[in-house]
């Protein structure tokens, strides 16, 4: 039996315990700031949980779309559009790369592949879709690939149809 000649205590002092929870304070928050991140794709979370990729497909679907409904062209910012799909892996406008520190007023803001959010004054001003179906439905029944009859159904005829010239964002 070990005998080191000094007392033990049945209890800590006072100040061992404001210096541990001192520590624990600061720590905690830097522990969870520094391991936030936003969710990997629905794909690889479902292969490493063992499911299918048809259901990590499905998940997949159901997300973007509840992500889409929450932002509002005008009203949400980029930092809705961080809090919801993470931080974007790209910034560009007229084919120029962008870094995220000099972003002028008019950017995109490429999400993911197939979708990126213009940006005009710090407000989402439109959301853009690629040519891949990332599963997004709009009213139910529209999505990348949809017929031309199946979106006027669902719209209605255009006001106008403009025939060649430069696209304008």
């Amino acid at each position: 039996m070990l005998r080191t000649g000094n007392p033990l205590y049945g209890h800590p002092s006072l100040t061992a315990m404001i210096v541990v929870l001192t520590l624990a304070l600061i720590a905690l928050p830097t522990t969870l700031a520094v391991t936030n991140r936003p969710a990997d794709d629905a794909e690889t979370q479902a292969g490493a949980a063992g499911q299918s990729t048809t259901s990590a497909r499905e998940n997949k679907d159901g997300d973007i779309n509840a992500k889409i409904a929450q932002l509002k062209p005008g009203v949400s910012t980029i930092r809705d559009v961080v809090r919801l799909f993470g931080k974007p892996i790209a910034y560009s406008w007229e084919r120029k790369t962008l870094t995220e520190e000099d972003l002028p007023h008019l950017y995109v803001a490429t999400l993911m592949e197939g979708l990126s959010v213009v940006i005009l004054n710090k407000r989402v001003s439109k959301i853009r879709f690629g040519p891949e179906d990332l599963g997004y439905v709009f009213r139910d029944r529209i999505r990348i690939g949809s017929s031309l009859e199946d979106v006027l159904a669902v719209l209605g005829r255009p006001d106008e149809t403009v025939v060649g010239g430069q696209v304008q964002w």
